[in-house]
């Protein structure tokens, strides 16, 4: 019946047919049509590869109007999509379920924490994916990655820098304000005297008391 199968996961089996591929299970039953360029088994979840593009199913799942994106992440227990434009979705497999992310714009922040920025209304915040919660209010022009080269590093503390109208503050990651967004420059925990915050203003260093 088909061109050929092999084992790839508990109880499932990848099929072959005309450069193709689909998944049955132990009965020899379809779970996963013969349809696809390649298959990736996940446990009780398939990443299915077409077109240049990615959809996650479940066994089963015939549903056509599975979204496809372009490519892909895992960081346990989160997948999350991306698009060519950037971050699109984010499921959770133990919950089994799309997260329902309160935004209008979603993009990266800290997979291994499971911190993803959101911007609702023009204005930057942070969510945690693990608590289902707000972090850090939509109240910024911009919320700092810090591992992006031209930005300084702070997460070791547990403090996010934030931008307001190109000036910069600090928050903690419960949103509290620790820096108001005043300041050119914030500089790492490391650069910084311990027990102060080292800012730049007007071209002038400061260290400010924590």
């Amino acid at each position: 019946k088909y061109g050929s199968s092999f084992k790839r996961s508990a109880g499932y089996y990848n099929v072959y047919q005309d450069s193709l591929v689909g998944v049955i299970d132990s009965t020899g039953a379809v779970v996963i049509p013969i349809a696809y360029e390649g298959i990736l088994h996940l446990e009780q979840h398939f990443l299915v590869y077409k077109n240049d593009s990615w959809a996650l199913l479940k066994p089963n799942n015939l549903d056509l109007d599975t979204p496809f994106f372009s490519s892909f992440q895992i960081s346990a227990p989160y997948l999350y999509f991306y698009e060519l434009g950037g971050f699109a979705e984010v499921y959770n497999f133990l919950a089994g379920k799309t997260l329902n992310l309160p935004k209008d714009t979603l993009a990266t922040f800290d997979n291994k924490r499971a911190y993803v920025r959101i911007k609702q209304q023009g204005k930057w915040g942070l969510w945690d994916l693990n608590k289902e919660e707000m972090m850090i209010p939509c109240r910024y022009t911009r919320i700092v990655t810090y591992h992006n080269s031209q930005d300084w590093r702070y997460m070791t503390e547990g403090t996010v820098v934030v931008n307001q109208n190109g000036k910069y503050g600090l928050v903690d990651l419960s949103g509290k304000t620790l820096l108001p967004c005043k300041y050119d420059q914030i500089y790492p925990p490391h650069e910084s005297p311990q027990g102060y915050y080292k800012v730049e203003i007007e071209g002038q260093g400061k260290e400010i008391p924590k």
